[in-house]
């Protein structure tokens, strides 16, 4: 989820062109809320170049209460992660899942 001061929220997915076939299926559930189709990028990690595909939807003021629902704002425009009450009527194993896979992070130990 990408939201900046004064935007609108959007819901953006990279994944390795290894996993193009999640981003995809994802694509396709989330088709009607984006502009455009995925796109090829490239990054440099660790010093070896990567490439990824990418989707974002469009910015929408509907998704302000989606965020609300895995996301408390802290301060102006700075969120963090947290399951709000709510989510226990909108969350099933799917969406826990994309939830769990879009956190960005690798970490060791399973931690």
């Amino acid at each position: 989820m990408q939201s900046r001061l004064g935007w609108n929220p959007r819901i953006g997915l990279k994944q390795s062109i290894i996993h193009f076939e999640y981003l995809w299926t994802t694509y396709k559930e989330l088709i009607s809320l984006c502009a455009g189709y995925p796109y090829l990028t490239k990054n440099i990690k660790r010093g070896k170049l990567f490439y990824s595909v990418t989707f974002q939807t469009r910015q929408l003021k509907s998704l302000i209460f989606i965020r609300s629902l895995f996301y408390e704002e802290i301060s102006k425009n700075k969120f963090r992660r947290s399951i709000n009450v709510e989510i226990f009527h909108y969350l099933d194993y799917i969406s826990l899942a994309h939830w769990i896979k879009g956190d960005d992070s690798k970490q060791t130990n399973g931690g």
